[in-house]
C-alpha cells in the first residue's frame, strides 16, 4: 500500500505490475544499487552544469505533480526554468509519481495536454 501510494491512486493500474512481472520477470526492478546512485549523481551533476539545459532548444513538455514524493518538485521547477522552450503541466494531490498510470481523470488530462503539445510543434 505504501509503494502504491508513492506511485498512483489507481489500484488497478498499480496491480498491472504483478501481471507483467509474472509475464516478463526480466523487467522487474529491484532496489537501487550503489552503482545506480553513483550514476544518478553523475548525471545530475552533468545536467546542472551551466549551459547544459540551456542548450536544449527543442520544445519540452514536463508532466509533473507537486505531490511527488520520489522526485523533488523544486528540482523540476529549477530544471524547467533553465530549459528555453519548456512548459510544465502541473498536477497536485490528485496525482502521484506515475501520472500516466493514474486514475482516468488525471491520466486523461495528461494525455490530452500531451496531444495538444505535440500538435502545436512545427514539423519540418
Amino acid at each position: 500500500a505504501f509503494r502504491q501510494a508513492l506511485l498512483t491512486h489507481d489500484a488497478d493500474r498499480y496491480a498491472d505490475e504483478v501481471s507483467w512481472r509474472g509475464t516478463r520477470p526480466e523487467l522487474a526492478m529491484g532496489p537501487g544499487s550503489w552503482g545506480w546512485v553513483r550514476g544518478a549523481q553523475a548525471s545530475i551533476r552533468a545536467l546542472m552544469r551551466p549551459g547544459v539545459l540551456e542548450a536544449v532548444t527543442i520544445p519540452v513538455l514536463i508532466v509533473a505533480t507537486r505531490a511527488d514524493r520520489l522526485v523533488s518538485p523544486r528540482a523540476i521547477e529549477r530544471a524547467a526554468a533553465r530549459l528555453p522552450n519548456a512548459r510544465v503541466l502541473w498536477f497536485g494531490d490528485e496525482a502521484a509519481h506515475e501520472i500516466l498510470r493514474e486514475v482516468d481523470a488525471v491520466r486523461d488530462r495528461a494525455l490530452e495536454d500531451i496531444d495538444r503539445f505535440l500538435e502545436g510543434i512545427d514539423n519540418p
